[in-house]
Formats: C-alpha cells, sequence, structure tokens
C-alpha cells in the first residue's frame, strides 16, 4: 500500500507539466463573446486552438521556452473581426454613417455591437480566430471606433498579420 501511494506521489510530482502554448496574449483586456465569462486578462493559443482565457497569472504555467508572448501593452484582444466590421459597429453605437448621416438602426452598446459584428467566442476548445485592435475601443469616443486599425490577425492560430506599429518581436518575460 506505501509503495503504491508513494508512487502515485512520485507520478504526481515528477510529471511534467502542461504542454506549453504556442502564443499567449497579456496585457490588455481579452473580450471573450462569452456570456458565463465576457473579460479575461489572458489567452493562449496552441496548435488552432485556443487551449486557455483566464488570469495572467494562471497563464504562466503554460509559457515554454518556445512559447511567443505577445503583451498587448493596453490594446484590446477580442475575436476575429476586420475593418468593415468596425464601421458597423460605429454605426451600431453611434446611429450614424462615417458621412454623419442617421443610421435606422437601433443604438446599441459596445458589447452588443461587438457580438453583432463577430461570429465565435473565445472560449477553450474553440478556433483561435483572434484580432488585436490598436486601442481599446471600449474608452474611446464612440465617434473615433471607425478610426480604430487592427494591429493582428490570428486565423486558426497563425498570426497573418501585424502592422509595423506592434511588431515587437514578440519576446517578453511573463513575471
Amino acid at each position: 500500500m506505501r509503495a503504491a501511494v508513494l508512487s502515485l506521489v512520485l507520478a504526481y510530482c515528477c510529471s511534467p507539466g502542461p504542454t506549453p502554448a504556442d502564443l499567449v496574449f497579456v496585457g490588455g483586456p481579452v473580450y471573450t463573446r462569452d456570456e458565463s465569462r465576457p473579460w479575461a486578462a489572458a489567452i493562449a493559443v496552441r496548435g488552432e486552438t485556443i487551449v486557455f482565457v483566464g488570469a495572467r497569472s494562471d497563464v504562466e504555467l503554460l509559457v515554454g521556452e518556445s512559447t511567443r508572448v505577445v503583451d498587448l501593452d493596453g490594446r484590446l484582444l477580442l475575436p476575429s473581426l476586420d475593418d468593415d466590421a468596425l464601421i458597423a459597429i460605429h454605426e451600431a453605437v453611434t446611429g450614424r454613417t462615417l458621412r454623419g448621416n442617421t443610421t435606422a438602426r437601433h443604438l446599441k452598446n459596445i458589447e452588443d455591437a461587438i457580438v453583432e459584428h463577430t461570429s465565435s467566442s473565445l472560449v477553450v476548445g474553440s478556433p483561435a480566430e483572434l484580432t488585436v485592435l490598436q486601442e481599446n475601443i471600449l474608452k474611446i469616443a464612440p465617434e473615433r471606433i471607425a478610426e480604430a486599425k487592427v494591429e493582428m490577425s490570428v486565423v486558426r492560430g497563425k498570426v497573418l498579420y501585424v502592422a509595423a506599429t506592434f511588431d515587437q518581436g514578440f519576446s517578453i518575460t511573463l513575471k
């Protein structure tokens, strides 16, 4: 019996940690679009899949030697969208087109507008379809939402676009 307990303890203590993520995002708000957890502070991707959504301190276990850690530096990370979606979000929140004409649309709060113009949620097990915006559109004047620029796009876990203004070499250390 003692030997069995000792082998279980040794197996638990000496087993390798979780498989490291390929990409980890920290340092900015993460809008998940998930009703049970709309906001997070960190997200991790392995392969094409989101493997972690939660607190920055908890994601550290998934950072390995080859993990690319992206410091959002206050930028907003949200489900995948493009510049046209930003215009649609702007119109839904302000009730005005870019030319200033009134729209027939019912005004929405920004979170509802994001949900309307994105198709996925950032939850564990879902495809890694992510957008990083130049600034946090939840904290700027609604009239400026359409001016926000996409700084990074991740599709199926692959970084497909990084703006020159955001390219940071992907090397920071979590503390």
